[in-house]
């Protein structure tokens, strides 16, 4: 658990350094230390950090083996990094460099380009746990992360651009295409309508689960093996509901007090859909824990956005420090009880 925790303490450290009269400049090279440390610490990791790390070791070798995959439904976009990677009799490590420097690489940009503190963040994708997703879920992680990345698109209403990112996520992940809507709802529709939009599909996706999932379930077979509670079992389970709850307390705090935009209406739109397909892991279907990935990432740009709206800076440094400190404890509850069994780190050197 140490190197996480020094890797987390090294980040903050740098946050205060680098941001002290910040400029470009300094943003520039506090996203590339804080980025080498991430693709070290994700890359150079050994196959018992991470619940499914062996599993693509093991798909791995078994491509450079044979040639083929040995799961059949692995997308392309993942099969095309392995073929490149078998073509120099690459090691497995550098499968997990590569992915972790894609990862990296699209989440710093997207943050870059959307963030109104970069700083902060880049704390939070560690200190919330975000990161270390993809020492599990690494193709999703992939797609995650692009789909983040083409968010600026939607945002400029660039539609073949926002698709291309989008068909290009879903190279890797096939749940990518579920933000494909997200940009007509983003164009089509007024600030506030939005939010009416979500509590109705809300409304008519908690009554019509089950034959909805069912039906979904005939075209996408292969996700059956999410149908259980297991999920739920255990705090780190509900850990969603809860944290992710105060989350949008927290925006709608900020929605009635300041003047808000329909930028910051999506975002938080965002973190309210996560929060409900989240609930919906209470039915037994751990599918929408996958499909949450994609909406909670924006919690990273989310929170600093919340903070620049508020326009006292008595109260804006209050919860500035509540969330440095509350994320920093949430980050160390969840490596004690090993979440993604990314505990303890090993390096992939024996």
């Amino acid at each position: 658990m140490t190197i996480y925790i020094l890797n987390l303490l090294m980040i903050l450290f740098l946050y205060f350094v680098f941001s002290y009269k910040k400029n470009e400049y300094k943003i520039r090279w506090f996203l590339i230390i804080t980025g080498l440390q991430l693709i070290l610490l994700g890359g150079l990791r050994g196959l018992s950090v991470g619940t499914d790390t062996i599993s693509y070791a093991y798909e791995y070798e078994f491509f450079k083996f044979y040639n083929i995959a040995r799961y059949t439904g692995l997308e392309l976009g993942y099969v095309s990094i392995m073929s490149f990677l078998n073509y120099f009799d690459a090691h497995f490590v550098w499968l997990t460099l590569a992915v972790a420097t894609i990862i990296v690489f699209f989440v710093f940009k997207a943050v870059s380009d959307l963030s109104p503190d970069v700083f902060l963040s880049v704390y939070l994708f560690v200190s919330m746990y975000l990161y270390y997703y993809s020492f599990n879920g690494i193709r999703q992680c992939i797609a995650v992360s692009i789909c983040f990345f083409g968010y600026k698109y939607l945002l400029n209403r660039n539609f073949i651009m926002y698709v291309l990112c989008i068909l290009l996520a879903a190279q890797f992940h096939t749940t990518a295409y579920i933000m494909l809507p997200i940009y007509f709802i983003f164009v089509l529709t007024k600030q506030r309508k939005m939010l009416l939009i979500f509590l109705i599909l809300s409304y008519f996706l908690i009554v019509f689960i089950n034959p909805f999932m069912r039906f979904i379930l005939r075209f996408l077979p292969r996700y059956l093996s999410y149908l259980d509670t297991s999920y739920m079992e255990t705090f780190a389970g509900i850990r969603y509901i809860l944290v992710y709850g105060v989350i949008v307390l927290f925006g709608a705090f900020v929605i009635r007090r300041y003047q808000i935009d329909k930028k910051f209406i999506l975002e938080y739109l965002f973190i309210c859909i996560a929060f409900i397909l989240n609930i919906f892991t209470i039915y037994g279907f751990t599918l929408f824990t996958r499909l949450a990935w994609y909406f909670t990432i924006y919690i990273i740009i989310f929170i600093p956005h919340c903070l620049s709206k508020i326009t006292n800076k008595h109260t804006k440094l209050m919860f500035y420090w509540i969330i440095i400190f509350l994320s920093f404890l949430y980050h160390y509850y969840f490596l004690s009880v090993n979440y993604h069994r990314v505990v303890p780190w090993v390096s992939f050197i024996k």
